[in-house]
């Protein structure tokens, strides 16, 4: 299995799709501002002995994910990143773990540079929150699989993450140009999926994407 870092990553992010609509109607449509509630599920591989309740202890069962213009919020239960913060201005993504409270860590999302990997888009594939939503099959290089399920309504401009090629996140957001409602993560032992319950359109005060304040700040 690889890093978890790459796997809680992983889990963050909004992509996007493009709509079936004309170009005049998708550049009217604004982007998606508001807040989206997740649940993480752990479905051991048949056969596999896995620790489901270790596993949501380190990568929680809840988060709440607030989205304006490009920033982006998310709050874990998770014990090794309960805060993240991505900042399109800065292009980096700021994250808390419990386990070094006192730290303010970040990612310089431009750190790696883009690397292959193929796609395939399944149109309607399910309905989710009460949205329909078209399926992105992302494989790497490794040949690590991803299934994102987004819903084109949820408009996200890739704009925002063209610099972002951590994890190929610019690459993703070109295709969907969308939010994530499902997220699936496969690996040996289990797959972790990440489902939206709730989704709510509604004005983000800017004040949500400050920074928090900690005694230390550190790149990782």
């Amino acid at each position: 299995m690889k890093n978890p870092i790459y796997l809680l990553l992983s889990l963050l992010f909004l992509n996007s799709c493009n709509k079936q609509e004309t170009a005049k109607a998708e550049t009217d449509t604004p982007d998606f501002e508001g807040k989206v509630e997740y649940r993480l599920k752990v479905i051991p591989n048949p056969g596999k002995n896995v620790d489901t309740l270790k596993l949501k202890k380190e990568f929680g069962e809840k988060s709440v994910l607030l989205i304006k213009q490009g920033a982006i919020k998310r709050i874990n239960e998770s014990e090794q990143m309960s805060l993240q913060l991505y900042l399109p201005k800065e292009n980096r993504l700021y994250f808390t773990t419990k386990t070094e409270p006192r730290t303010l860590f970040y990612y310089q999302c431009n750190k790696t540079g883009n690397k292959d990997f193929t796609s395939e888009i399944i149109k309607n594939a399910a309905t989710i929150a009460g949205y329909n939503c078209d399926k992105l099959i992302y494989t790497d290089e490794f040949g690590q699989k991803i299934d994102y399920y987004f819903a084109p309504e949820l408009k996200m401009d890739p704009k925002y993450t063209k610099d972002y090629t951590f994890l190929n996140k610019n690459k993703i957001a070109e295709i969907m140009k969308s939010v994530f409602l499902r997220q699936g993560f496969k690996t040996d032992e289990y797959t972790l999926v990440t489902e939206a319950v709730k989704v709510e359109k509604m004005k983000i005060d800017d004040k949500e994407f400050d920074k928090p304040k900690y005694e230390m700040i550190r790149e990782k």
